[in-house]
């Protein structure tokens, strides 16, 4: 992931549009403008995962972070 790829993820995962919520499971993350959007996020170890399709379709595939995990690591 570039600095600017990262700092991209971090601004939007920062301003204030997603809602994080600790589980027994891991983290629920929503979005305020789409409260139905929510997906889960893990960390085991260093490896993160996310259920949103941003992360499962390419995220994940080159080893970049979603700005799901973004919110949950800057909680």
């Amino acid at each position: 992931m570039t600095e600017t790829q990262l700092e991209a993820r971090q601004e939007r995962a920062g301003n204030g549009a997603l809602v994080v919520s600790k589980t027994e499971e891991g983290f629920r993350v929503y979005s305020v403008s789409h409260p139905s959007h929510l997906y889960l996020v893990r960390q085991e170890g260093e490896r993160w995962t996310c259920t949103c399709p941003d992360f499962t379709g390419r995220c994940q595939r080159f080893g970049l972070r979603c700005k799901h995990i973004e919110a949950v690591r800057l909680t």
